[in-house]
């Protein structure tokens, strides 16, 4: 058996959906918020919450005042054979095989849990091969 697992069920205001960019993820829209979740008093929520279970609590997010850097998101799921099949469409030697795919002289691979790597120096092949990979991604 499962556990039963409950999820927050958050109000996003028009101030932070202005702020918000929204990537289309399959049939998904995703986006990387940053705020502060707040309770909403009962007498201030506008939907119905008959569909809620009881003694949920509404939140909202509120943006924060200064935004703090932050690393990339990328999401996806890149398998290597997908990319050695793009870069010989691109006219790049690559061969997959067991262990990191050399795409000329810059090898890609993947290391737990789910990073990837690209070695070489930094030239027109190398930075080529970087962007052919950022395209395999959404990134938030």
């Amino acid at each position: 058996l499962y556990p039963l697992t409950s999820s927050p069920h958050v109000l996003l205001g028009e101030e932070i959906m202005s702020q918000t960019d929204f990537k289309r993820i399959g049939e998904s829209d995703v986006a990387y918020l940053e705020g502060t979740i707040v309770p909403i008093p009962i007498n201030d929520i506008e939907v119905a919450t008959s569909s809620l279970p009881s003694g949920s609590v509404e939140c909202k997010i509120v943006p924060t005042s200064q935004k703090q850097p932050r690393n990339a998101i990328y999401v996806g799921n890149l398998q290597l054979g997908d990319l050695n099949r793009k870069l010989k469409e691109q006219g790049l030697m690559s061969s997959l095989r067991l262990g990191p795919l050399p795409c000329g002289s810059v090898p890609v691979r993947k290391t737990p849990p789910d990073h990837l790597v690209i070695d070489g120096d930094l030239s027109d092949e190398y930075f080529f091969i970087r962007n052919m990979l950022y395209d395999q991604f959404t990134i938030l």
